[in-house]
């Protein structure tokens, strides 16, 4: 084998050897970007009932303090 051969075959070794990293840094990518979804649903949920449940007790604390007497 040539040298030119040599060195053109090392050249896709080590581009068939890249292209693989590659695809794996893709999956993995794509992985890490479905869990920061999966994360920032679930903080969404959670921050959403914790304002509800904020809401009711600020309401209830209120309606409790109300000074306005119903007639009997």
């Amino acid at each position: 084998m040539t040298e030119k051969k040599k060195t053109i075959q090392h050249y896709k070794e080590i581009t068939k050897k890249l292209e693989k990293e590659i695809t794996e840094l893709q999956d993995e990518n794509t992985l890490l970007w479905k869990m920061l979804d999966e994360i920032r649903e679930s903080d969404i949920k959670n921050y959403t009932d914790m304002l509800e449940d904020i809401t009711r007790e600020a309401l209830t604390s209120r309606l409790m303090m109300s000074t306005t007497k119903g007639e009997a």
